[in-house]
């Protein structure tokens, strides 16, 4: 692969220029199982909460900067988007090569 350098490094595609979400779930949720669901872009998990099957799915279309998710009530407790700025490592590869925040 032919390679580029800018500022005095070698520019590569190492950082997905996208953020994190934490999601918490309610105390008493046991996460099973987990998969991810690449013809759909989803990710499946599999719960339980107070002996009942639960499941939840999780995610983002290509073309909006949303993330959906769908859960029963009480499922989740909360959801934290972090801005992929807020990684220090990010950060600093993004200012190495001039990628606005």
């Amino acid at each position: 692969y032919p390679t580029m350098e800018m500022n005095g490094k070698e520019k590569r595609p190492t950082r997905l220029a996208m953020g994190r979400y934490d999601i918490k779930l309610r105390p008493g949720v046991k996460i099973e199982s987990a998969s991810l669901v690449l013809d759909e872009g989803e990710a499946v998990i599999r719960c339980l909460l107070d002996g009942k099957a639960e499941t939840i799915r999780i995610s983002i279309p290509i073309d909006r900067p949303v993330l959906l998710l769908t859960a029963d009530a009480g499922m989740v407790e909360c959801v934290e988007a972090m801005p992929s700025y807020s990684f220090a490592k990010v950060k600093a590869y993004f200012d190495d090569f001039g990628i606005p925040a």
